[in-house]
């Protein structure tokens, strides 16, 4: 049996699964348009599509971490204009403050169903609930949508497996994949500091500290910091669906 998966954690700059991965002795490689803060070694800089789907690397899993700028829930009251909410989404005139916002959003949308096409036999992509979910999108992308898209995604919370933050985040994996099992029992899960902030409306909103104090970074350090996946969180991923495919060779 060989013990050594070859595995791509797609649109990973930071390499915090990749490094888990290496730890568990699989040979892990992150992949990402952006240089790795990590072992240049193990990281591919440029086009996650490309490596996915190229054969000669013969990955056993990739899970996939594609952008989710323009396709989070947060992003769709920017996808159209305010008035044409009674419309389906492709009839509705372009936001005005954001009138490429909708090809933008496609453009993403393409990209993450083609990077979970690759002939990969085992796949994961992470992503907050949004734009992948409504069925107008996929229809529309119909041709290229795989099956496990199509799923409803299994929702995670980094504070069911240890860290002390919440960070709600979805899972679409392939039907040979179990969903992740919690590793904390839920009276001793810790959700980690909330403050209350005061939205434009007027209104009180509970949101976790740590992804408040990001509100003052730069565009680009506040990405990376709420884009981060929690380091118990990371090691589970990696060591819950290794262990899976490993038991199925």
């Amino acid at each position: 049996m060989n013990h050594r998966l070859n595995v791509l954690v797609a649109c990973e700059e930071s390499q915090t699964i990749t490094k888990e991965m290496r730890k568990l002795g699989h040979k892990a490689f992150s992949c990402d348009i952006k240089p790795t803060r990590g072992n240049k070694d193990w990281h591919f800089q440029g086009c996650a599509l490309e490596i996915a789907h190229n054969p000669k690397y013969n990955w056993d899993l990739m899970i996939g971490h594609p952008p989710c700028t323009y396709i989070s829930g947060a992003s769709r009251g920017w996808l159209s204009h305010k008035e044409d909410k009674h419309l389906s989404i492709f009839e509705r005139r372009p936001n005005p403050h954001y009138p490429n916002r909708m090809n933008q959003a496609l453009e993403a949308l393409e990209f993450v169903y083609l990077l979970a096409s690759a002939p990969i036999e085992y796949k994961v992509i992470e992503n907050p609930i949004g734009l992948l979910n409504q069925k107008e999108f996929q229809q529309f992308f119909s041709d290229i949508v795989p099956q496990f898209m199509r799923e409803k995604p299994q929702i995670c919370q980094p504070y069911e497996y240890g860290d002390h933050a919440q960070k709600r985040t979805a899972f679409w994996s392939t039907e040979n994949l179990d969903r992740l099992i919690p590793t904390i029992p839920k009276e001793d899960q810790n959700r980690g500091e909330m403050i209350q902030v005061r939205k434009k409306n007027g209104k009180i909103q509970n949101i976790p500290k740590w992804f408040n104090d990001a509100r003052d970074l730069s565009d680009f350090q506040r990405k990376e910091v709420r884009s981060k996946t929690f380091p118990l969180f990371a090691k589970e991923i990696s060591r819950q669906w290794a262990n899976q495919i490993l038991a199925q060779k």
